[in-house]
């Protein structure tokens, strides 16, 4: 609770923290909504509550934190701290969202970004240094569509390329060796095979690339 006043003629100010705004709630909703709460409260003379302001922003799923607060102009300062898709994730023939944090989001159709697909037995700590490498390199980021994990042969990397899955092992580690054998292996490929060549390639031994029929 807060011990001064709103003064409506100085309004909302609303502040978006984060690169993508998927929220369906637009800016003016939110405005609208905090506004008639505090119409309702101004007429009863009501200190501001912000924590259930908080609490009616965060209704949307979108919106991973909200940060409510009344300056000294009597101006209600907003700040909104976006959830955005991370991954896509596999279960039981369903996809769902996921951020960062591994929250479930709502399936948004205006989401543009290419996401990972993940499915198997996965450990979230681990994975997510997987994740964050092939998001972190250009080249693996265009190639790579997806990542699978079984307990007997570990990672397995499914790429744009003719379907070909690619096995580095049990550790979710993608150094600098397998990245390069992952390149060599994609030069090599396109110039000298074709997508019937090759249905898997093992890169988890140091120096060796294993094709699979």
């Amino acid at each position: 609770m807060v011990d001064y006043k709103y003064n409506a003629e100085n309004g909302v100010i609303i502040k978006y923290i984060g690169e993508n705004n998927y929220s369906k709630v637009t800016t003016n909703e939110i405005s609208d909504k905090i506004n008639q709460y505090l119409i309702n409260i101004e007429s009863s003379d009501q200190d501001i509550n912000t924590q259930l302001l908080e609490d009616l922003i965060l209704e949307d799923k979108y919106i991973k934190k909200a940060e409510v607060y009344l300056d000294l102009e009597g101006v209600v300062n907003i700040h909104i701290f976006l959830s955005e898709p991370y991954v896509r994730l596999l279960r039981r023939n369903n996809i769902y969202y996921i951020d960062s944090d591994w929250v479930i989001l709502p399936i948004n159709s205006s989401v543009e970004r290419n996401l990972l697909v993940l499915s198997g037995d996965l450990n979230k700590k681990n994975v997510n240094n997987l994740i964050d490498k092939i998001y972190s390199d250009k080249f693996l980021n265009n190639l790579i569509g997806g990542i699978h994990y079984e307990k007997e042969t570990g990672y397995i990397l499914s790429t744009k390329l003719c379907d070909l899955g690619i096995q580095v092992g049990k550790e979710s580690n993608l150094d600098f060796d397998k990245i390069n054998m992952i390149k060599k292996f994609y030069r090599f490929f396109i110039n000298e095979l074709d997508c019937l060549s090759c249905k898997e390639i093992n890169i988890q031994y140091d120096n060796q690339i294993i094709c699979i029929k």
